[in-house]
């Protein structure tokens, strides 16, 4: 319908150029031909704008499938308490990760802080609904990763002690099937950071 009035209006605008002066009133059609291009134009470009946001809208969706679909989720969840054994003595923390996500779960890394020793697990993959259970000897001896439990980039944390007696912290880093590393903390929202992050948080240097 727009073409139309754009065509009419191109017409009557041309037709007027070429009449006599004075054998009809050219200029008051030329002046309505004008007006209903100015229309038809005003239409096209609310039409134009719609089918952008459309395309748009369109392309956010698709991402957003494509995110949920290769995306992993990792829960983590301590088993069978915390035992210790041997001479020295070895301190095990029995954990589960699960993952819960719809897509793999890439070079998994399970952390576990406790009484102000570490440990890690780490280098396997998970398939979507897999889960692995593990025992993680901690180690006092080891430089502490504050950067895998750190929210805020700058910030410290402090390890914890063994006078806190507190339950073993968990963290699971991993990497998705488009590239993209992910941090999981029990209770805390998850992290992701794109594979060309120029700028990568501290967790993802460490992990890598």
């Amino acid at each position: 319908m727009n073409d139309n009035a754009g065509a009419v209006a191109r017409v009557l605008a041309t037709a007027a150029q070429q009449q006599p002066t004075g054998s009809m009133n050219w200029t008051a059609i030329a002046a309505i031909a004008t007006g209903v291009m100015a229309i038809a134009t005003f239409f096209m470009a609310l039409r134009t704008g719609k089918v952008a946001r459309e395309t748009k809208q369109l392309a956010e969706e698709a991402r957003s499938d494509r995110d949920l679909a290769w995306r992993p989720i990792l829960a983590l969840e301590q088993r069978g308490g915390v035992t210790r054994s041997g001479n020295p003595q070895q301190t095990l923390v029995s954990v589960r990760v699960t993952n819960l996500g719809s897509g793999p779960a890439l070079s998994c890394s399970i952390y576990v802080s406790y009484e102000g020793c570490w440990g890690c697990w780490n280098g396997f993959p998970l398939k979507p609904q897999e889960h692995r259970d593990m025992g993680i000897h901690v180690d006092a001896n080891i430089v502490f990763p504050s950067e895998v439990f750190t929210l805020k980039a700058g910030t410290q944390r402090t390890p914890t002690t063994r006078m806190m007696q507190l339950p073993p912290e968990l963290a699971a880093v991993c990497t998705d099937a488009l590239g993209r590393r992910w941090r999981f903390l029990p209770g805390l929202p998850n992290q992701k950071v794109e594979a060309d992050d120029p700028k990568p948080p501290a967790w993802v240097i460490y992990c890598r």
